[in-house]
């Protein structure tokens, strides 16, 4: 999550991460470096053991204004909507 300012990392875990797949909130870290914020879920859906975000998996992030820079300013509350790429694979044909 890029910000204009840098990011105090004690606040920088208010930061939410809700999955259409896992039907809610995912468990993550996160770790700053500067003016953004690097999430990492935790752990997996029920019955995945990958933490990993799944191939086309609707992902929401929450950005609320607890939320502050190293100097004390207030984050504008904002919520972000992605898809999961798909990376590798194969593909094939049937007869």
């Amino acid at each position: 999550v890029p910000f204009s300012q840098n990011i105090n990392p004690g606040t920088a875990g208010t930061i939410r991460v809700f999955s259409q797949q896992y039907r809610g909130r995912r468990t993550a870290t996160a770790s700053t470096s500067g003016s953004s914020v690097t999430l990492t879920p935790t752990a997996g859906a029920p019955g995945s053991p990958s933490a990993a975000f799944r191939p086309g998996e609707t992902v929401l992030v929450s950005v609320p204004a607890t939320v502050k820079s190293t100097g004390g300013a207030a984050a504008v509350p904002y919520v972000y909507q992605f898809t999961a790429a798909a990376t590798g694979g194969t593909g094939s044909f049937g007869g």
